[in-house]
């Protein structure tokens, strides 16, 4: 409804309620209104420019009746009344406001409703509506729309729609959001290029959408189906500038179940891969216009495929030749398929239904059928999988026959509400299993697709005759066939329109057309003639024309010979094509290219490829081992070093290798493997907050969240450095990462199990020293008892060469099962209760933020170690020795721990009461000597006093005035290397020196 020249213009069976503000329009307009509709209309009166009594008077309806409200205040109109009348006419699509046309009047009394009301209220709207009515009402409304992804799920455009330019940033700025995305049968008022790349550009963005109908629109390219992982539901049906290279795009959706395509735009061999690469797919339809197309589809279906063929309108005329192609497919004995008042043939695997007498046939067929379709329906080898195919005759451009085009329209909208009726935590959970999904599947670098490059899709365009835009930025026609010249209708000698009707030059346009260059080039070859002129026909001496051409076109078995006219009206080719043609192509010479085919790579090669890359050891990655898929093999080998071994390998067993290329490409895309561990690893919150932020799905606890992690962020940092600028004595420790023995350029070791060697690395504050404790696996593994007695040997060592000290602080990374527990609180109360703390009275441990390092003084010494390890060759712990004592210029003291260095405190611990102390929220610990059961701690750096509590447990029958401190034991020892390990080892013993070689033996003595 709307006002135009003081002019109430509506219609009338359409509205449930209306609401009027101070409009300039006459009560006798609210009169005809009202005595319009046969019930009372809901109407709400605002302002002082109606006379109330008069409009009742005229109309005898109250208007202090639940129908007509006249209400001058805002609180109580939307208090009583408004909300019922506004959800009801939500909630049935038939609700209109009326703007405001004075500049002086109010605004409606919605614009008053708080958000979560109004969003309520938009949600029962179109998205149509949203985006073309309701986002320019106000600024507010605006925004509050674009605010709220949960509105932009659903994207409907109901036929016939012009989607203008002006609303297309607006619509695909929300595309990350959508769900549903239906513009079928809508156009586009602009210039197809533009709404082509925004497009493209757009929904590559909505990972999420499940439901796409694209149905007769103009779009000209697929590519972006490839970042559609979700896809489920899939609408390309009568899309005219679709040629049949872009459906190949359509084969990577692999969770796709419906699929409607036209046959006219697709190759039965394309539809064939696309069946194979898409293991879910459940519905293929498929237009077809008459019976040659459906025998196209049954050759080139599998033989173990069921094909149901259901004929609405008893169009199918099914000649000679369909029948024999259809035998020698898929079918085992003959039948009549003209047989009147047949219901039901069953041969081999072939099914023909007549709906109207067969109670087999589909329930869904029947009730989505149509005086203009013919269903085909084509079952998959799966009992659950049916490829659908809807026969079509020619639709009028009328709006009716476009309502009746979506063939299965019944069934995609009750497919479309069972997937928007989903719990959103189930849809988050179903991207979080594809991502991982894909992330597994990934190769280790992407696989180059030329078929989408710009150029090729330019090219396949231009060979097919459509719309394009070539590398100059101009916009070539479409072609199209021409009608014939005036001599062609009467006074041609060849007689061409009456011996080729339009039908046929429809027919040979669209082949010619389908062809490549080269094809093209042959089809002028064999249907034009190039002779020597047989007479002059000018008076001249010289004579330009030194030839004369014949041409013809297909017809049946044989050429029929036409004008030129007609021949390049019929094609839409100039005649400057066939002169090129003649002038730098020899048709005399037959094109050689393609008769080579490329020699193929067996699957036996290819599998003993992947064996050879699967048989060398892998590690995962320490510092991001949670957060990414990808796994790493020795640093010392690279591709070409795998592939010199492949080599070796090949020649040892008498089988010819592959080339180095091969063997690349099956590493670089079958595998995600690297050859070094990353450097860094980003914080779980923070990225967690930003893939959230990106798609508008912040939530308040996420975003409480947050804000807490970055708070927390900026207080460690604060306090970092406020231990840095003092003269506190700091001592930073952090495992490295571990170190694999022995470590050469030798191809026996890539495939051996080795000997890991840890590193507990401490960097003290006030000499700026670094101590490591190194032991070997086969000594002590690198739980927390043994992380606890390397860091009491660190600290023995510092107040060694600080016996004064009587406060330390310990920083560290916020690792619970390594350094945030009870075990390491044990262990450092037992070390400041021993002999070996000299005068230590307190020991402060504080934390890093999860995800942010603060102690960059250990990473800095770990990179000098591994930087020296890629420089050199380690055969044992022995030789890991050596080259630490060269690492830094600076002092560096190394601790060799032997197994009496490490002891049990987990087994101590449990006598105390530890569970008291938070140690999941914990960021600041302190022990004090003089309160040996009690524990200090803060949740936060800027809380201002500690937190005590006592690790005493309580006895409840008597109280305990004495408490035993429990004697520490020494950590028992097992055979921690494998027997697997333990062989590997010994057969590599021959490549090491002799010092390396009697270690090992050494250790081998206690594993006999």
């Amino acid at each position: 409804m709307h006002l135009k020249d003081n002019k109430l213009v509506l219609k009338a069976s359409y509205i449930e309620c209306l609401i009027l503000e101070r409009t300039a329009c006459v009560s006798k307009l609210i009169c005809e209104l009202l005595e319009t509709k046969e019930h009372p209309l809901p109407v709400i009166l605002q302002g002082s420019l109606f006379d109330s009594k008069k409009i009742q008077s005229q109309v005898k309806v109250d208007l202090k009746d639940k129908n007509c409200i006249n209400c001058t205040c805002v609180n109580e109109l939307v208090n009583s009344h408004v909300l019922e009348m506004i959800f009801y006419g939500l909630a049935h699509g038939k609700f209109y406001m009326v703007q405001n046309l004075l500049d002086d009047c109010h605004l409606l009394p919605i614009l008053n409703l708080p958000d979560v009301p109004l969003i309520r209220i938009f949600f029962f709207l179109d998205l149509e509506d949203l985006v073309l009515v309701v986002n320019r009402v106000c600024k507010r409304f605006y925004h509050l729309i674009k605010s709220t992804p949960v509105l932009w799920r659903v994207f409907e455009f109901y036929w016939p729609q012009v989607i203008k330019e002006e609303d297309l940033p607006y619509i695909f700025r929300h595309s990350k959001s959508f769900r549903v995305f239906n513009i079928g049968y809508c156009t586009y008022s602009g210039r197809l290029s533009v709404f082509d790349y925004s497009f493209i550009s757009s929904l590559s963005c909505a990972r999420k959408l499940t439901w796409l109908n694209l149905t007769r629109t103009s779009i000209s390219s697929t590519c972006f189906l490839q970042y559609l992982p979700n896809l489920e539901i899939l609408d390309l049906s009568e899309c005219e500038n679709l040629i049949d290279c872009d459906f190949h795009v359509v084969s990577q959706c692999h969770k796709l179940q419906n699929l409607y395509l036209s046959f006219d735009k697709v190759n039965p061999k394309t539809i064939k891969d696309i069946v194979s690469c898409i293991p879910q797919l459940e519905i293929l339809d498929i237009s077809v216009s008459n019976d040659q197309e459906l025998a196209s589809i049954i050759q080139n279906t599998d033989d173990n495929c069921t094909i149901i063929i259901v004929d609405e309108n008893n169009n199918f005329q099914f000649t000679d030749s369909t029948v024999n192609n259809i035998f020698e497919t898929n079918l085992n004995e003959s039948f009549d398929l003209n047989e009147e008042h047949s219901t039901e043939h069953i041969y081999a695997n072939v099914q023909i239904l007549n709906p109207t007498t067969s109670s087999t046939c589909s329930n869904e067929l029947q009730n989505d059928s149509t005086d203009n379709f013919i269903y085909t329906a084509v079952a998959l080898p799966n009992e659950n999988k049916t490829i659908a195919s809807r026969n079509a005759e020619e639709i009028d451009e009328d709006p009716s026959h476009q309502g009746e085009g979506n063939g299965n329209n019944t069934t995609r909208k009750q497919n479309v509400k069972n997937t928007e009726e989903q719990n959103e935590d189930t849809i988050e959970e179903q991207n979080v299993e594809t991502n991982e999904n894909d992330e597994t599947m990934r190769g280790r670098k992407r696989k180059r697709q030329s078929e989408l490059w710009k150029q090729n899709l330019r090219k396949r365009r231009r060979q097919s005759g459509m719309e394009y835009v070539n590398t100059r930025g101009k916009t070539q026609r479409k072609r199209e066939v021409k009608q014939g010249t005036k001599d062609c209708k009467g006074g041609c000698r060849f007689k061409c329109s009456k011996n080729i009707s339009e039908t046929e030059r429809k027919a040979i346009f669209k082949t010619f057309w389908s062809y490549s260059d080269s094809e093209k080039n042959a089809f002028y070859g064999n249907n034009i003639e190039k002779l020597k002129k047989e007479r002059k026909r000018t008076n001249k001496e010289i004579s330009r024309k030194q030839f004369t051409y014949k041409y013809h076109l297909p017809k049946e078995c044989s050429k029929l010979r036409i004008c030129k006219e007609f021949f390049l009206s019929t094609l839409d080719i100039s005649g400057r094509r066939i002169q090129w043609f003649f002038d730098k192509k020899s048709p005399q010479f037959e094109d050689k290219r393609g008769r080579h085919v490329k020699r193929k790579i067996s699957d036996e090669s290819k599998d003993r490829i992947r064996n050879h890359i699967n048989s060398f050891p892998r590690m995962d990655s320490h510092y991001c081992r949670s957060s990414v898929k990808r796994q790493y093999l020795d640093p010392c080998l690279s591709i070409a070093k795998m592939y010199e071994l492949y080599v070796l390998t090949c020649n040892t067993t008498d089988v010819t290798p592959e080339k180095y290329h091969t063997y690349k490409n099956i590493f670089n895309f079958e595998f995600n493997l690297g050859f070094h561990t990353p450097k860094k690893d980003r914080c779980d919150h923070c990225e967690e907050y930003k893939s959230n932020k990106l798609i508008n799905q912040v939530g308040e606890d996420l975003k409480m969240k947050y804000e807490l992690h970055i708070a927390g962020k900026s207080n460690t940092k604060v306090e970092r450095d406020n231990d840095r600028s003092s003269d506190k004595a700091v001592l930073c420790f952090d495992m490295e990462n571990v170190i694999t023995c022995p470590r050469a350029n030798i191809s026996n070791f890539f495939y051996k199990r080795k000997l890991n060697v840890f590193n507990l690395t401490g960097h003290f504050s006030l000499n700026k020293c670094a101590y490591n404790a190194i032991w070997p696996e086969h000594i002590a593994g690198r739980g927390a008892n043994e992380i606890s007695s390397a860091l009491l040997k660190i600290l023995e060592k510092v107040l060694e060469d600080f016996p004064s000290l009587e406060t330390i602080t310990l920083w560290s990374d916020s690792c619970i099962p390594q350094n945030r527990n009870s075990i390491v609180i044990s262990a450092l109360q037992h070390f400041m209760r021993s002999d070996r703390s000299y005068s230590l009275k307190s020991v402060e441990q504080k934390f890093s933020e999860p995800g942010h390092s603060s102690i960059q003084e250990v990473d800095c010494v770990h990179s000098h170690i591994e930087k020296a390890l890629n420089l050199s060759e380690i055969f044992s712990p022995v030789s890991f020795l050596r080259i630490l004592t060269k690492v830094r210029k600076r002092s560096m003291k190394v601790i060799q721990l032997q197994p009496e260095h490490f002891f049990d405190f987990q087994t101590a611990s449990r006598t105390f009461k530890y569970n008291s102390v938070p140690f999941t929220k914990v960021k600041y610990l302190k022990l004090e000597v003089e309160k040996p059961l009690h524990v200090l701690y803060k949740v936060s750096f800027s809380d201002e006093s500690f937190k005590e509590v006592s690790i005493v447990a309580q006895n409840t029958r008597k109280k305990q005035k004495t408490v035993v401190m429990p004697k520490v034991n020494m950590l028992t020892k097992s055979n921690l290397l494998s027997k697997e390990k333990v062989k590997d080892l010994k057969d590599m013993l021959k490549y090491m020196p002799l010092d390396d070689r009697k270690y090992y033996e050494t250790v081998f003595k206690s594993y006999k």
